[in-house]
Protein backbone atom coordinates (compact mmCIF):
# COMPACT_ATOMS: atom_id res chain seq x y z
CA UNK A 1 0.00 0.00 0.00
CA UNK A 2 1.33 3.00 -1.09
CA UNK A 3 0.23 5.73 1.49
CA UNK A 4 -0.07 9.96 1.57
CA UNK A 5 0.06 11.21 5.97
CA UNK A 6 -1.75 14.54 5.70
CA UNK A 7 -1.47 16.49 9.19
CA UNK A 8 -0.80 19.75 10.09
CA UNK A 9 2.67 19.66 11.88
CA UNK A 10 3.79 16.08 12.17
CA UNK A 11 6.96 15.20 11.08
CA UNK A 12 8.37 19.16 11.63
CA UNK A 13 7.15 20.00 15.00
CA UNK A 14 6.25 18.15 18.77
CA UNK A 15 2.70 19.27 18.84
CA UNK A 16 1.44 16.06 17.57
CA UNK A 17 3.88 13.43 19.10
CA UNK A 18 1.19 11.08 19.03
CA UNK A 19 1.35 10.76 15.77
CA UNK A 20 5.08 9.83 15.78
CA UNK A 21 4.17 7.04 17.71
CA UNK A 22 1.46 5.88 15.17
CA UNK A 23 4.08 5.89 12.70
CA UNK A 24 5.72 3.35 13.64
CA UNK A 25 2.52 0.80 13.06
CA UNK A 26 2.58 2.64 9.47
CA UNK A 27 5.97 1.60 8.61
CA UNK A 28 4.70 -2.06 8.68
CA UNK A 29 1.89 -1.52 6.75
CA UNK A 30 3.06 0.83 3.73
CA UNK A 31 5.74 0.91 0.98
CA UNK A 32 5.75 3.80 0.26
CA UNK A 33 4.71 6.74 2.72
CA UNK A 34 4.56 10.43 1.74
CA UNK A 35 4.07 13.53 4.40
CA UNK A 36 1.94 16.15 3.36
CA UNK A 37 2.10 19.04 6.40
CA UNK A 38 0.35 22.43 7.06
CA UNK A 39 2.95 24.52 9.00
CA UNK A 40 6.45 23.71 9.90
CA UNK A 41 10.09 24.23 9.13
CA UNK A 42 12.00 21.35 6.81
CA UNK A 43 14.76 21.33 9.07
CA UNK A 44 12.52 20.12 11.77
CA UNK A 45 11.33 17.08 10.72
CA UNK A 46 11.74 14.37 13.10
CA UNK A 47 14.77 11.91 11.98
CA UNK A 48 13.48 8.54 12.10
CA UNK A 49 10.42 9.64 9.57
CA UNK A 50 12.58 10.98 6.97
CA UNK A 51 14.24 8.29 6.92
CA UNK A 52 10.93 6.30 6.39
CA UNK A 53 9.32 8.44 4.27
CA UNK A 54 9.04 11.32 1.43
CA UNK A 55 8.67 14.61 3.58
CA UNK A 56 6.93 17.59 0.99
CA UNK A 57 7.44 20.59 2.11
CA UNK A 58 5.59 22.20 4.81
CA UNK A 59 3.06 24.96 3.34
CA UNK A 60 3.34 27.32 6.09
CA UNK A 61 5.95 28.28 8.65
CA UNK A 62 3.64 28.54 11.79
CA UNK A 63 0.46 28.51 12.73
CA UNK A 64 0.85 31.55 14.70
CA UNK A 65 2.03 33.29 11.60
CA UNK A 66 -1.13 35.11 10.54
CA UNK A 67 0.36 37.41 8.05
CA UNK A 68 1.94 34.92 6.04
CA UNK A 69 -1.49 32.62 6.45
CA UNK A 70 -3.43 36.13 4.63
CA UNK A 71 -0.71 36.87 2.17
CA UNK A 72 -0.15 33.48 0.71
CA UNK A 73 -3.63 32.26 1.14
CA UNK A 74 -4.77 35.50 -0.76
CA UNK A 75 -2.63 36.33 -2.98
CA UNK A 76 -2.50 33.72 -5.52
CA UNK A 77 -4.72 32.67 -8.69
CA UNK A 78 -6.11 29.16 -7.15
CA UNK A 79 -9.46 28.39 -7.66
CA UNK A 80 -12.14 29.52 -4.81
CA UNK A 81 -15.44 27.73 -6.53
CA UNK A 82 -16.18 24.96 -3.91
CA UNK A 83 -15.94 27.80 -0.79
CA UNK A 84 -17.68 30.18 -3.05
CA UNK A 85 -20.83 27.85 -3.59
CA UNK A 86 -21.36 27.04 0.05
CA UNK A 87 -20.97 30.98 1.01
CA UNK A 88 -24.21 31.34 -0.92
CA UNK A 89 -25.80 28.16 -0.41
CA UNK A 90 -25.46 28.03 3.34
CA UNK A 91 -25.84 32.11 3.45
CA UNK A 92 -22.53 32.23 5.50
CA UNK A 93 -22.57 35.92 4.86
CA UNK A 94 -25.35 36.24 7.32
CA UNK A 95 -23.11 34.99 10.39
CA UNK A 96 -20.12 36.53 11.37
CA UNK A 97 -18.77 33.59 13.54
CA UNK A 98 -19.41 31.44 10.22
CA UNK A 99 -17.56 33.79 7.94
CA UNK A 100 -14.62 34.15 9.97
CA UNK A 101 -14.04 30.36 9.74
CA UNK A 102 -15.00 29.95 6.45
CA UNK A 103 -12.93 32.93 5.31
CA UNK A 104 -9.68 31.07 7.56
CA UNK A 105 -10.61 27.71 5.08
CA UNK A 106 -10.58 29.72 2.40
CA UNK A 107 -7.23 31.05 2.96
CA UNK A 108 -5.79 27.97 4.37
CA UNK A 109 -7.14 26.04 1.24
CA UNK A 110 -5.98 28.71 -1.25
CA UNK A 111 -2.71 28.29 0.49
CA UNK A 112 -2.72 24.94 -0.18
CA UNK A 113 -3.31 25.12 -3.44
CA UNK A 114 -0.73 27.25 -4.51
CA UNK A 115 2.04 25.17 -2.53
CA UNK A 116 4.97 23.24 -4.45
CA UNK A 117 3.38 20.18 -2.13
CA UNK A 118 0.43 20.38 -3.61
CA UNK A 119 2.04 20.43 -7.35
CA UNK A 120 4.08 17.65 -6.14
CA UNK A 121 1.22 15.83 -4.54
CA UNK A 122 -0.86 15.92 -8.11
CA UNK A 123 2.31 14.70 -10.21
CA UNK A 124 2.67 11.93 -7.68
CA UNK A 125 -0.74 10.68 -8.12
CA UNK A 126 -1.43 10.88 -11.75
CA UNK A 127 1.31 8.22 -11.43
CA UNK A 128 -0.12 6.35 -8.78
CA UNK A 129 -3.49 6.28 -8.35
CA UNK A 130 -3.88 3.46 -5.67
CA UNK A 131 -2.37 5.67 -3.59
CA UNK A 132 -4.21 5.60 -0.08
CA UNK A 133 -4.90 9.78 1.12
CA UNK A 134 -4.73 9.78 4.62
CA UNK A 135 -5.85 12.76 6.33
CA UNK A 136 -5.28 13.17 10.03
CA UNK A 137 -7.88 15.91 10.77
CA UNK A 138 -10.98 16.69 9.59
CA UNK A 139 -10.42 20.47 9.20
CA UNK A 140 -7.92 22.57 7.51
CA UNK A 141 -5.65 19.90 4.51
CA UNK A 142 -8.67 17.65 4.11
CA UNK A 143 -10.20 20.98 2.57
CA UNK A 144 -8.49 20.54 -0.47
CA UNK A 145 -10.28 17.53 -1.64
CA UNK A 146 -12.67 18.90 -3.55
CA UNK A 147 -10.11 20.61 -5.38
CA UNK A 148 -7.90 17.80 -5.80
CA UNK A 149 -10.59 15.55 -7.19
CA UNK A 150 -11.43 18.15 -9.84
CA UNK A 151 -7.86 18.83 -10.69
CA UNK A 152 -7.41 15.08 -11.45
CA UNK A 153 -9.95 14.91 -13.30
CA UNK A 154 -12.90 13.26 -11.16
CA UNK A 155 -10.54 10.57 -10.29
CA UNK A 156 -12.30 8.03 -7.59
CA UNK A 157 -9.38 9.27 -4.89
CA UNK A 158 -8.73 6.52 -1.99
CA UNK A 159 -9.28 9.11 0.81
CA UNK A 160 -10.11 8.31 4.58
CA UNK A 161 -10.36 10.92 7.04
CA UNK A 162 -9.88 10.89 11.11
CA UNK A 163 -12.24 12.57 13.17
CA UNK A 164 -11.18 13.60 16.85
CA UNK A 165 -12.15 16.52 18.85
CA UNK A 166 -11.53 20.21 17.63
CA UNK A 167 -11.81 19.22 13.88
CA UNK A 168 -15.35 17.34 14.51
CA UNK A 169 -17.65 19.31 16.84
CA UNK A 170 -18.88 21.70 14.91
CA UNK A 171 -20.16 23.79 17.68
CA UNK A 172 -16.73 25.29 18.47
CA UNK A 173 -16.63 26.90 15.63
CA UNK A 174 -19.75 28.75 15.35
CA UNK A 175 -21.55 25.69 14.09
CA UNK A 176 -19.13 26.08 10.77
CA UNK A 177 -17.60 22.87 9.48
CA UNK A 178 -16.44 24.17 5.61
CA UNK A 179 -17.17 22.20 3.04
CA UNK A 180 -17.70 18.70 5.15
CA UNK A 181 -20.72 17.62 3.19
CA UNK A 182 -18.85 17.33 -0.34
CA UNK A 183 -15.67 16.00 1.63
CA UNK A 184 -17.59 13.38 3.17
CA UNK A 185 -19.10 12.57 -0.54
CA UNK A 186 -15.78 12.23 -1.57
CA UNK A 187 -14.33 10.03 0.96
CA UNK A 188 -13.89 6.15 1.06
CA UNK A 189 -14.30 6.45 5.01
CA UNK A 190 -14.63 8.68 8.08
CA UNK A 191 -13.04 7.33 10.66
CA UNK A 192 -14.41 8.58 14.03
CA UNK A 193 -12.20 7.53 17.19
CA UNK A 194 -15.04 7.27 19.69
CA UNK A 195 -18.44 5.70 19.71
CA UNK A 196 -19.73 9.36 20.95
CA UNK A 197 -17.97 11.03 17.65
CA UNK A 198 -19.38 8.09 15.52
CA UNK A 199 -23.17 9.11 16.81
CA UNK A 200 -22.34 12.78 16.32
CA UNK A 201 -21.45 12.64 13.05
CA UNK A 202 -23.82 10.54 11.97
CA UNK A 203 -26.59 12.46 13.06
CA UNK A 204 -25.13 15.53 11.41
CA UNK A 205 -25.08 13.82 8.03
CA UNK A 206 -27.32 10.50 8.16
CA UNK A 207 -26.81 10.51 4.23
CA UNK A 208 -23.44 9.12 4.76
CA UNK A 209 -23.63 6.65 7.77
CA UNK A 210 -22.42 4.06 5.70
CA UNK A 211 -19.04 5.61 5.21
CA UNK A 212 -18.89 6.89 9.03
CA UNK A 213 -17.08 3.78 11.29
CA UNK A 214 -15.07 4.02 14.24
CA UNK A 215 -11.36 3.17 15.00
CA UNK A 216 -9.85 4.08 18.48
CA UNK A 217 -5.68 6.11 18.59
CA UNK A 218 -3.49 3.71 20.08
CA UNK A 219 -0.78 4.35 23.07
CA UNK A 220 2.52 2.29 23.02
CA UNK A 221 2.83 -0.20 26.17
CA UNK A 222 5.47 2.13 28.83
CA UNK A 223 5.40 -0.49 31.71
CA UNK A 224 3.68 0.17 35.48
CA UNK A 225 3.99 3.40 37.40
CA UNK A 226 5.69 2.52 40.59
CA UNK A 227 3.10 3.73 43.20
CA UNK A 228 4.13 4.61 46.81
CA UNK A 229 0.83 5.37 48.75
CA UNK A 230 2.43 7.64 51.10
CA UNK A 231 3.05 10.29 48.24
CA UNK A 232 0.43 12.20 47.04
CA UNK A 233 1.34 12.88 43.56
CA UNK A 234 -1.34 14.57 40.70
CA UNK A 235 -0.48 15.15 36.95
CA UNK A 236 -2.31 16.66 34.78
CA UNK A 237 -0.97 16.76 30.62
CA UNK A 238 -2.22 19.34 28.12
CA UNK A 239 -2.11 22.49 26.18
CA UNK A 240 -2.85 25.61 28.13
CA UNK A 241 -5.57 27.03 26.52
CA UNK A 242 -9.49 27.63 26.92
CA UNK A 243 -10.67 24.65 26.46
CA UNK A 244 -8.51 22.90 28.83
CA UNK A 245 -9.60 24.53 31.60
CA UNK A 246 -6.29 24.26 33.33
CA UNK A 247 -6.78 26.45 36.18
CA UNK A 248 -9.85 25.14 37.59
CA UNK A 249 -7.37 22.06 38.81
CA UNK A 250 -5.32 24.64 40.86
CA UNK A 251 -9.01 26.21 42.24
CA UNK A 252 -9.89 22.66 43.17
CA UNK A 253 -7.21 21.61 44.73
CA UNK A 254 -6.75 24.98 46.67
CA UNK A 255 -10.25 23.67 48.38
CA UNK A 256 -8.50 20.56 49.83
CA UNK A 257 -6.16 20.48 52.81
CA UNK A 258 -3.99 17.28 51.73
CA UNK A 259 -0.47 17.85 51.37
CA UNK A 260 0.35 16.69 47.51
CA UNK A 261 2.11 17.65 44.59
CA UNK A 262 0.28 18.98 41.24
CA UNK A 263 2.75 18.85 38.14
CA UNK A 264 1.46 19.89 34.82
CA UNK A 265 3.00 18.86 31.57
CA UNK A 266 1.82 21.51 28.59
CA UNK A 267 2.67 25.21 27.54
CA UNK A 268 0.16 27.38 25.90
CA UNK A 269 -0.96 31.21 25.55
CA UNK A 270 -2.52 31.11 28.94
CA UNK A 271 0.73 29.94 30.52
CA UNK A 272 1.25 33.42 31.90
CA UNK A 273 -1.87 33.60 33.65
CA UNK A 274 -1.46 29.82 35.21
CA UNK A 275 1.89 31.05 36.11
CA UNK A 276 0.33 34.07 37.89
CA UNK A 277 -2.63 32.08 39.25
CA UNK A 278 -0.40 29.38 40.92
CA UNK A 279 2.41 31.30 42.26
CA UNK A 280 -0.71 31.69 45.52
CA UNK A 281 -0.55 27.99 45.97
CA UNK A 282 -2.11 27.27 49.85
CA UNK A 283 0.32 25.65 52.00
CA UNK A 284 0.80 22.43 51.99
CA UNK A 285 0.00 21.99 47.42
CA UNK A 286 3.54 22.10 45.94
CA UNK A 287 2.89 23.00 41.88
CA UNK A 288 5.06 22.53 39.71
CA UNK A 289 4.61 24.05 35.64
CA UNK A 290 6.76 21.82 33.59
CA UNK A 291 5.86 23.85 30.31
CA UNK A 292 6.38 22.13 27.46
CA UNK A 293 7.91 18.68 27.13
CA UNK A 294 9.16 16.17 24.90
CA UNK A 295 7.44 12.57 25.23
CA UNK A 296 10.71 11.12 26.56
CA UNK A 297 11.00 13.47 29.18
CA UNK A 298 7.57 12.95 30.25
CA UNK A 299 7.67 8.99 30.04
CA UNK A 300 10.63 9.05 32.18
CA UNK A 301 8.77 10.61 35.02
CA UNK A 302 6.32 8.51 34.72
CA UNK A 303 8.27 5.34 35.32
CA UNK A 304 10.27 6.90 38.08
CA UNK A 305 7.66 8.91 40.09
CA UNK A 306 4.89 7.46 42.29
CA UNK A 307 1.63 9.41 40.67
CA UNK A 308 -1.98 8.43 42.09
CA UNK A 309 -3.90 10.50 39.49
CA UNK A 310 -4.32 12.34 35.95
CA UNK A 311 -6.61 14.93 36.12
CA UNK A 312 -8.64 16.36 32.84
CA UNK A 313 -11.00 18.79 33.06
CA UNK A 314 -11.31 19.89 29.33
CA UNK A 315 -14.61 21.48 28.16
CA UNK A 316 -14.86 19.56 25.07
CA UNK A 317 -12.45 16.49 23.92
CA UNK A 318 -12.53 13.40 21.42
CA UNK A 319 -10.80 10.80 23.35
CA UNK A 320 -7.53 12.29 24.59
CA UNK A 321 -4.73 10.68 24.59
CA UNK A 322 -3.37 11.68 28.17
CA UNK A 323 -5.54 9.45 29.47
CA UNK A 324 -4.79 6.48 27.20
CA UNK A 325 -1.84 7.02 28.37
CA UNK A 326 -1.70 7.64 31.74
CA UNK A 327 -3.92 4.16 31.55
CA UNK A 328 -1.11 2.04 30.04
CA UNK A 329 1.11 3.45 33.02
CA UNK A 330 -2.03 1.66 35.53
CA UNK A 331 -2.68 5.62 36.35
CA UNK A 332 -6.54 6.23 37.41
CA UNK A 333 -7.77 9.01 36.27
CA UNK A 334 -10.34 11.75 37.14
CA UNK A 335 -11.71 13.55 34.07
CA UNK A 336 -14.74 15.62 32.99
CA UNK A 337 -17.74 13.50 31.48
CA UNK A 338 -17.31 15.24 27.59
CA UNK A 339 -17.14 13.49 24.42
CA UNK A 340 -15.54 10.23 24.25
CA UNK A 341 -14.02 10.14 27.84
CA UNK A 342 -16.93 8.06 29.60
CA UNK A 343 -16.39 5.15 26.78
CA UNK A 344 -12.79 5.18 29.21
CA UNK A 345 -13.19 6.21 32.51
CA UNK A 346 -15.68 4.66 34.75
CA UNK A 347 -16.04 4.57 38.20
CA UNK A 348 -13.32 1.17 38.45
CA UNK A 349 -10.40 3.36 37.20
CA UNK A 350 -10.78 6.90 38.33
CA UNK A 351 -13.58 9.01 38.20
CA UNK A 352 -15.72 11.10 35.82
CA UNK A 353 -17.45 14.51 36.84
CA UNK A 354 -20.20 16.99 34.95
CA UNK A 355 -19.04 19.08 32.22
CA UNK A 356 -19.75 22.02 34.20
CA UNK A 357 -18.60 21.08 37.74
CA UNK A 358 -18.19 23.41 40.64
CA UNK A 359 -14.65 23.13 42.54
CA UNK A 360 -16.36 21.09 45.16
CA UNK A 361 -17.16 18.41 43.22
CA UNK A 362 -13.58 18.17 41.52
CA UNK A 363 -12.15 18.22 44.98
CA UNK A 364 -14.27 15.77 46.12
CA UNK A 365 -13.95 13.39 43.31
CA UNK A 366 -9.61 13.50 43.87
CA UNK A 367 -10.02 13.36 48.09
CA UNK A 368 -12.24 10.45 46.92
CA UNK A 369 -9.21 8.53 45.30
CA UNK A 370 -6.11 10.11 47.23
CA UNK A 371 -7.91 8.61 50.30
CA UNK A 372 -8.94 5.16 49.38
CA UNK A 373 -8.02 2.39 51.21
CA UNK A 374 -4.43 1.09 49.39
CA UNK A 375 -6.17 -2.20 48.47
CA UNK A 376 -8.62 -0.01 46.91
CA UNK A 377 -6.41 2.03 45.14
CA UNK A 378 -3.91 -1.00 43.79
CA UNK A 379 -7.75 -2.87 42.41
CA UNK A 380 -7.95 0.80 40.51
CA UNK A 381 -4.65 0.77 39.10
CA UNK A 382 -4.88 -2.69 38.15
CA UNK A 383 -8.38 -2.06 35.98
CA UNK A 384 -6.74 1.14 34.69
CA UNK A 385 -4.41 -0.58 33.10
CA UNK A 386 -6.81 -3.09 31.97
CA UNK A 387 -8.48 -0.32 30.29
CA UNK A 388 -5.20 0.30 28.39
CA UNK A 389 -5.10 -3.18 27.19
CA UNK A 390 -8.76 -3.52 25.91
CA UNK A 391 -8.99 -0.22 24.42
CA UNK A 392 -6.18 1.55 23.60
CA UNK A 393 -3.13 -0.39 22.63
CA UNK A 394 -1.26 0.08 19.36
CA UNK A 395 -3.18 -2.70 17.95
CA UNK A 396 -6.08 -0.12 17.01
CA UNK A 397 -3.33 0.97 14.61
CA UNK A 398 -2.92 -2.22 13.17
CA UNK A 399 -6.82 -2.87 12.76
CA UNK A 400 -6.99 0.53 10.84
CA UNK A 401 -3.93 -0.02 8.92
CA UNK A 402 -5.88 -3.09 7.48
CA UNK A 403 -9.23 -1.21 6.86
CA UNK A 404 -7.28 1.02 4.98
CA UNK A 405 -5.15 -1.78 3.10
CA UNK A 406 -8.85 -3.00 1.99
CA UNK A 407 -9.23 0.38 0.11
Amino acid sequence: MKLILFANFFPCKKAEPFLLNEFKTTVNHASAITTFTLYGQPEAADAFVKSRANCLKPVLHSASDKKQLFMKGFFNLAPVGAHLSEFFSKRIFFSPGKFYWWFVSLLVTRAVLSSSAYKELKAYLSKNPETVLYFYWGDNLCWMLPYLQKDLKQMQLKSVIRFHGSDLYEELKASCAPLRSRILEIVSCAFAISDYGHTYLGKKYPQFTGKIKVSRLGVTDHGINPFNASVKRLISVSNVVLVKRVHLIFEALQLMNDDMEWHHFGDGPLMPDLKQLTARSRSGLRVTLHGHVDHNTLDDFLKSQSVDMLINVSSSEGVPVSIMEAFSYGIPVVATAVGGTPELVNPSNGALIGKDFAGEELASAIAGLLNSETRIMEQMRKRARQTFEQLCSTKNFDDFYLELKAL
